[in-house]
């Protein structure tokens, strides 16, 4: 099992066909998901919510003010997120999923969330923000845990974070937030 970290190069045909099977993988498997529409492949010329319409015709992820990465496993995504900036802030974990396969193995936050940061601190960013809506506000719970834990190997990127209890408006859309300071 051989895994790499790469960047979405947009302009790559084997990196789109990567992204088109993640996505039909989703697709196929998870459309019951309510987070599952913003990663659907069918349709997604005219969705501007899903991730490839976001990638190839918004562009939130291209350079030098966005980027999305995936971990690879024998040449197939297997999770992917994206991050753009948004004036000198950093908006991580956008457009994420992981294949249900590969949940709890903490990908996203042992090594792709790292990254990202790395990134977001490259280019300036003096803070950084992850959102949630409605439907995946539960995630705030694992977010807080985290946070509290004190032996938790990851626990530098979270113990600093605020944690929201009240959704705010962005983008007109109530959306709880997870915010760090990367001064």
């Amino acid at each position: 099992m051989t895994r790499i970290i790469i960047t979405i190069d947009e302009n790559s045909n084997e990196h789109r066909a990567m992204l088109q099977e993640f996505c039909l993988r989703i697709e196929q498997t998870e459309a019951t998901n309510p987070t599952a529409v913003n990663m659907m492949y069918t349709g997604w010329e005219d969705n501007p919510a899903c991730l490839l319409y976001v990638l190839y015709k918004e562009k939130r992820f291209s350079p030098p003010t966005g980027q999305y990465i995936a971990m690879v496993e024998n040449n197939k995504i297997i999770s992917g997120t994206g991050v753009y900036l948004a004036d000198d802030v950093a908006v991580l974990l956008a457009r994420t999923w992981t294949l249900p396969e590969h949940r709890g193995e903490f990908i996203l936050h042992e090594h792709l969330l790292p990254e990202l940061l790395r990134w977001s601190r490259s280019k300036g960013a003096k803070s950084a923000i992850v959102t949630f809506n409605e439907y995946n506000k539960g995630h705030l719970v694992w977010w807080r845990r985290l946070a509290s834990r004190k032996t938790h190997p990851m626990r530098h990127l979270y113990k600093d974070a605020v944690i929201s209890d009240e959704p705010e408006i962005i983008k007109n859309v109530p959306q709880w937030t997870v915010k760090f300071n990367l001064d």
